[in-house]
Protein backbone atom coordinates (compact mmCIF):
# COMPACT_ATOMS: atom_id res chain seq x y z
CA UNK A 1 0.00 0.00 0.00
CA UNK A 2 1.26 3.46 -0.90
CA UNK A 3 0.65 5.99 1.84
CA UNK A 4 0.72 9.76 1.40
CA UNK A 5 2.44 11.60 4.24
CA UNK A 6 1.47 15.25 4.53
CA UNK A 7 3.44 17.71 6.66
CA UNK A 8 1.36 19.97 8.93
CA UNK A 9 4.17 22.52 9.21
CA UNK A 10 4.69 22.59 5.44
CA UNK A 11 1.36 22.31 3.57
CA UNK A 12 3.17 22.45 0.21
CA UNK A 13 5.23 19.31 0.90
CA UNK A 14 4.39 15.60 0.95
CA UNK A 15 6.05 12.24 0.52
CA UNK A 16 4.94 8.81 -0.59
CA UNK A 17 5.66 5.97 1.77
CA UNK A 18 5.82 2.38 0.52
CA UNK A 19 8.02 -0.70 0.67
CA UNK A 20 10.40 0.02 -2.17
CA UNK A 21 11.01 -3.57 -3.23
CA UNK A 22 7.26 -4.23 -3.42
CA UNK A 23 6.61 -1.36 -5.84
CA UNK A 24 9.86 -0.66 -7.64
CA UNK A 25 11.05 -3.17 -10.27
CA UNK A 26 14.22 -5.08 -9.42
CA UNK A 27 16.16 -3.47 -12.30
CA UNK A 28 16.45 -0.30 -10.16
CA UNK A 29 18.27 -2.11 -7.35
CA UNK A 30 21.97 -2.61 -8.00
CA UNK A 31 22.98 -3.43 -4.42
CA UNK A 32 21.39 -4.93 -1.32
CA UNK A 33 21.01 -1.41 0.10
CA UNK A 34 20.47 1.00 -2.77
CA UNK A 35 19.67 4.62 -1.97
CA UNK A 36 19.32 5.47 -5.65
CA UNK A 37 16.58 3.00 -6.61
CA UNK A 38 13.69 5.29 -5.63
CA UNK A 39 14.95 8.36 -7.46
CA UNK A 40 15.83 6.37 -10.59
CA UNK A 41 12.36 4.83 -10.52
CA UNK A 42 10.62 8.21 -10.22
CA UNK A 43 12.74 9.79 -12.97
CA UNK A 44 11.80 7.01 -15.38
CA UNK A 45 8.15 7.04 -14.27
CA UNK A 46 7.87 10.79 -14.79
CA UNK A 47 9.64 10.65 -18.16
CA UNK A 48 7.28 7.89 -19.27
CA UNK A 49 4.29 10.02 -18.26
CA UNK A 50 5.71 13.28 -19.68
CA UNK A 51 5.85 14.84 -16.22
CA UNK A 52 9.58 15.55 -15.92
CA UNK A 53 10.18 19.10 -17.17
CA UNK A 54 13.87 19.67 -16.43
CA UNK A 55 17.04 17.80 -15.68
CA UNK A 56 18.42 17.81 -12.18
CA UNK A 57 19.09 21.06 -10.35
CA UNK A 58 21.75 20.55 -7.66
CA UNK A 59 21.29 22.27 -4.31
CA UNK A 60 23.11 21.90 -1.02
CA UNK A 61 22.39 18.31 0.16
CA UNK A 62 19.52 17.87 -2.33
CA UNK A 63 18.79 17.62 -6.02
CA UNK A 64 15.56 19.05 -7.42
CA UNK A 65 13.62 18.16 -10.54
CA UNK A 66 10.93 20.43 -12.03
CA UNK A 67 7.83 18.41 -12.87
CA UNK A 68 4.22 19.01 -13.83
CA UNK A 69 0.96 17.13 -13.98
CA UNK A 70 -1.21 18.72 -16.67
CA UNK A 71 -0.66 22.41 -15.88
CA UNK A 72 0.11 21.92 -12.18
CA UNK A 73 3.83 22.34 -11.45
CA UNK A 74 5.55 20.49 -8.65
CA UNK A 75 9.12 19.71 -7.62
CA UNK A 76 10.61 16.32 -6.85
CA UNK A 77 13.33 16.68 -4.21
CA UNK A 78 15.97 14.02 -3.67
CA UNK A 79 17.77 14.13 -0.33
CA UNK A 80 21.31 13.05 -1.20
CA UNK A 81 22.32 12.29 2.39
CA UNK A 82 19.51 9.87 3.21
CA UNK A 83 18.22 8.82 -0.21
CA UNK A 84 14.68 10.09 0.43
CA UNK A 85 12.37 11.50 -2.23
CA UNK A 86 9.68 14.02 -1.41
CA UNK A 87 7.61 16.51 -3.35
CA UNK A 88 6.59 20.16 -3.13
CA UNK A 89 3.85 22.07 -4.94
CA UNK A 90 3.58 25.80 -5.59
CA UNK A 91 0.07 26.12 -4.19
CA UNK A 92 -0.99 24.16 -1.12
CA UNK A 93 -4.41 23.86 -2.78
CA UNK A 94 -2.77 21.42 -5.22
CA UNK A 95 -0.99 19.25 -2.65
CA UNK A 96 -3.66 16.54 -2.31
CA UNK A 97 -4.38 16.44 -6.04
CA UNK A 98 -0.73 15.93 -7.02
CA UNK A 99 -0.18 13.48 -4.17
CA UNK A 100 -3.11 11.32 -5.27
CA UNK A 101 -1.95 11.34 -8.90
CA UNK A 102 1.57 10.25 -7.90
CA UNK A 103 0.21 7.57 -5.56
CA UNK A 104 -1.88 6.18 -8.41
CA UNK A 105 1.13 6.23 -10.79
CA UNK A 106 3.29 4.26 -8.36
CA UNK A 107 0.55 1.70 -7.71
CA UNK A 108 -0.17 1.34 -11.44
CA UNK A 109 3.52 0.90 -12.26
CA UNK A 110 3.76 -1.87 -9.67
CA UNK A 111 0.83 -3.71 -11.22
CA UNK A 112 2.50 -3.58 -14.66
CA UNK A 113 5.65 -5.30 -13.40
CA UNK A 114 3.93 -8.18 -11.61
Amino acid sequence: MVKINYFKDMPHVFELSFKLREYIPSKYFQHEVDFFAEIRFFIDLFKENNMLKSSSIPRIWTTEFACAYNDLPFIMIYDEDYGFVHFAVESSDDTAKIAEVLKHLVESAALKTR
